[in-house]
């Protein structure tokens, strides 16, 4: 009997062990693509390196772990497998009309050499997005069947883990703390481009779960936690995001709101917090910048250093950085030829909106006017295929649609999108019942719980201006194991919390 049970807590290890390396390879296989020929598997450290995607192992142990597990159901995971079936219709829908243009046909026989080519590269692409969405939720599901409490603690940790990693290479390799447009990381044997907005959202992330340790003691202020805070908080608004800047502003107006400090407390902690790393980029940018250019910053005419804070994509409406490239890219200029027969609105309401948004406005138009079909969708990424064709660079930065709920309709059709705001609708029922009504607000007293909680307020605000959550990558999985967490810690009953 003793062995069995020995035997049994071994097993239960090791499938913990699996599944937590499971979600270590979500990770690490992101920017690559599912291979679909057994036969280039050879398992070696180099080919490990240059390859990092198992999909096709790690998707059908965990499919078998999860009918082998005695689970619960979970009405929060289930939204986003629905979502996966929208994906998976779409991909479908548009496997059957890939090849209903003429013009198309000649196009993509020029860039690929054959349809065939073409319709592998399309199923890897579209596999790739659909069945990592699939292996995340299954993830979630049988670790929450094998260690029960902490399994969404554990895989947040991860996430987080690796948020910083990739944080501190980029700055390591960089050799200093100076912001730019983008950045380099070599990493796996390779080299990949990071623009500012991307970094910055694993700073903010970061950011929200290390400045909440600051409310750890209501009576004194932990200076441990202050230094590192203010550092995150400079590197964020340094990198000249105005989404990601006023992200930053709401957490920490939020995180204050909600402490018990003093007033006196709470103004001192938002002086060092917010406005000292402020007042520090705009000293670095003008100041600093022009004594290291030679020029004594005492001769320069303050309408100089004005100007030069009008350069800084906090303060003005400028585009996009896309790339290697060091100019800013001017508005639309990434819209395909196509787009400039739709978009005939030309009043100064929409032109400033446009510009305000980077563009956004116009690319919104374009893709919604494209070749959609809204009622089935027409797959992951189909996005990008709209707004650059099918030219074989399809990870072209700042050419994805923007936008969270347009990407879920035009991706994964009308049931796409009912699931996305779906997901939106409980968590701002979530908000109105433990911000306004002040139910359960003993919630607010768990750090963990308040930290997931603003973490999927920035993602959800985020999926107004990027395709955030909406599509694979890392913003979906910070978001799900965020959002399934606090909807399992809001729904349990106060004696449960409290005693578990």
């Amino acid at each position: 009997m003793t062995n069995s049970i020995v035997m049994n807590k071994n097993i239960s290890i090791l499938l913990v062990l699996l599944v937590i390396g499971s979600w270590v390879h979500q990770w690490i296989s992101i920017g690559t693509f599912i291979s679909l020929d057994f036969s280039n598997f050879s398992f070696s450290f180099k080919w490990l390196l240059s390859n990092r995607n198992l999909l096709i192992l790690i998707l059908p142990l965990n499919f078998i772990l999860f009918f082998f597990l005695i689970k619960k159901k979970n009405n929060n995971l289930i939204i986003f497998f629905i979502l996966f079936l929208s994906y998976l219709i779409g991909t479908i829908n548009f496997q059957i009309n890939l090849f209903s243009s003429d013009v198309f046909k000649n196009e993509a026989i020029n860039i690929y050499g054959s349809y065939e080519n073409y319709f592998k590269k399309q199923l890897k692409w579209h596999f790739t997005f659909s069945l990592n969405l699939l292996c995340t939720i299954l993830i979630l599901s049988n670790l929450k069947s094998l260690v029960l409490d902490n399994s969404y603690k554990i895989i947040i940790f991860i996430s987080l883990s690796f948020l910083f990693l990739i944080c501190f290479l980029v700055f390591f390799q960089k050799g200093n703390l100076y912001t730019n447009p983008t950045y380099n990381l070599n990493i796996f044997g390779s080299n990949k481009i990071i623009n500012s907005n991307g970094l910055s959202r694993g700073l903010i992330i970061i950011f929200i779960f290390l400045f909440s340790g600051l409310l750890l003691n209501s009576k004194k202020i932990n200076f441990f936690l202050i230094f590192p805070s203010f550092l995150l908080s400079y590197l964020i608004i340094a990198n000249e995001g105005r989404l990601n800047f006023i992200s930053l502003l709401v957490a920490i107006i939020l995180f204050l709101f909600l402490s018990s400090f003093s007033f006196k407390k709470k103004f001192f902690i938002f002086t060092l917090i917010f406005l000292i790393p402020l007042l520090t980029n705009i000293f670095v940018k003008t100041v600093v910048l022009k004594t290291l250019d030679g020029t004594n910053p005492l001769n320069v005419d303050l309408k100089e250093y004005i100007s030069d804070l009008k350069k800084n994509r906090l303060f003005s409406l400028q585009g996009e950085i896309r790339g290697d490239l060091k100019e800013i890219v001017n508005l639309n200029t990434g819209l395909p030829d196509k787009c400039y027969y739709i978009l005939n609105d030309n009043s100064a309401f929409v032109s400033k909106l446009n510009a305000l948004t980077t563009g956004r406005i116009k690319k919104w138009q374009c893709g919604l006017n494209l070749e959609n079909d809204f009622i089935f969708g027409n797959g992951p990424e189909y996005d990008r295929r709209i707004l650059i064709g099918v030219k074989k660079n399809l990870l072209i930065q700042g050419e994805d649609i923007a936008n969270g709920a347009i990407y879920a309709l035009i991706c994964g059709g009308i049931v796409g999108l009912c699931c996305y705001l779906l997901i939106l609708f409980k968590y701002f029922n979530m908000c109105i019942h433990l911000l306004i009504l002040k139910k359960k607000n003993y919630l607010i007293n768990d750090l963990f719980f308040l930290s997931s909680f603003i973490t999927v307020g920035y993602l959800v605000g985020r999926s107004l201006f990027e395709n955030s959550f909406s599509s694979y990558g890392i913003d979906l999985l910070i978001f799900i194991p965020c959002y399934v967490f606090i909807f399992e810690r809001f729904n349990m009953s106060e004696n449960n919390y409290r005693n578990p």
